[in-house]
């Protein structure tokens, strides 16, 4: 990941209604956990977005392991911690319905397709599924927005899954 030293200005000011999200997937892991190679990267992530002037006012993530590693080491290679908290509400499939997220992965991959897509395919066809991933984004849109609200002005950091999480959040801002 490359980023340019943000000179003053290249961000634009916040005004103090405003709040900057910077919204990751989670780092790859094993078992839930960062891969130390992972780790690593996240260390220097941080160092580079500390390097653009980037500051964080606090940290939202899912309540899996792996995001909450994947928030920490970014803010350890930033050189400064703030507020982190985790939210339910930014959680992945498995631990609303770890049945249904296995059943998903198994038709997926019979059909040679990655899970996240396979997903957004079954939208078009189950009413329920549409119904539970348009549910599924305004949870997540509401966990950023509640967690946001004190951090009116600043940037925050938010962590969370693919697929059935993050991209119907997005849409749903």
């Amino acid at each position: 990941m490359e980023f340019k030293k943000i000179e003053r200005g290249c961000f634009r000011e916040l005004v103090p209604t405003e709040v900057r999200i910077l919204f990751m997937r989670h780092a790859d892991h094993e078992e839930n956990i960062v891969t130390s190679d992972e780790q690593s990267k996240l260390f220097g992530q941080g160092q580079k977005l500390a390097d653009a002037g980037i500051v964080i006012a606090g940290t939202v993530c899912s309540t899996a392991d792996r995001a909450l590693m994947t928030v920490l080491g970014t803010k350890a290679g930033m050189g400064k911690g703030s507020c982190t908290i985790t939210d339910p509400r930014l959680s992945d499939l498995g631990a609303e319905d770890p049945e249904l997220k296995k059943n998903i992965k198994a038709a997926a991959q019979a059909a040679g397709k990655p899970s996240e897509e396979y997903i957004f395919e079954m939208c078009q066809t189950s009413d329920a599924i549409y119904e539970m991933m348009e549910r599924r984004g305004r949870e997540g849109a509401d966990a950023l927005w509640d967690f946001a609200q004190q951090f009116r002005g600043r940037t925050i950091l938010a962590s969370s899954h693919d697929g059935s999480r993050m991209e119907v959040v997005i849409a749903s801002l």
